[in-house]
């Protein structure tokens, strides 16, 4: 059973969008029944449809939320393989048998772009873990500040 509401307000909730958005997206070919109110069902289908999915947006904002929860360890991760990629260029680097499509030039840049992303990569880690130079610079000033006033102990 399909369910209807009534006002753009309530299909901006649902949909978890600025009310802004709505008359955009109709225009867009949102479906709109006669009386113009909306059709969740149809809706759904039609962002879905819009976005291409092969299947529901519920699924892609599970696994999105998985990411955001884990999204540290997958920076880790994604490290790792780049780290790997480094070593089998590093290594191959002057072995033209194992990389014959790479000139030593083409290898030398694609081993800097993973360098590049590995380090960036290694700063999202950071970030997501609080543990920002920035981060960590606040904290010590704090403590610094907390030793001098008498209030922290030093160890």
């Amino acid at each position: 059973m399909s369910r209807i509401v009534h006002t753009e307000i309530e299909l901006s909730q649902y949909l978890g969008v600025s009310k802004d958005l709505i008359p955009g997206m109709i225009k867009a070919g949102m479906p709109m029944l006669d009386d113009g109110s909306f059709d969740l069902e149809d809706i759904k289908k039609w962002r879905d449809g819009r976005l291409g999915l092969p299947v529901p947006m519920e699924d892609y904002t599970k696994e999105l939320d998985k990411f955001k929860v884990n999204r540290a360890e997958i920076y880790a991760l994604e490290q790792k393989e780049l780290i790997k990629l480094q070593q089998v260029i590093r290594r191959t680097h002057f072995n033209r048998d194992t990389i014959k499509d790479l000139s030593p030039g083409l290898a030398k840049d694609l081993y800097t772009e993973l360098r590049l992303d590995q380090r960036t990569k290694f700063d999202q880690e950071r970030l997501e873990r609080g543990e920002s130079t920035e981060n960590v610079a606040v904290l010590v000033k704090a403590i610094k500040e907390e030793k001098k006033r008498g209030k922290v102990e030093s160890g």
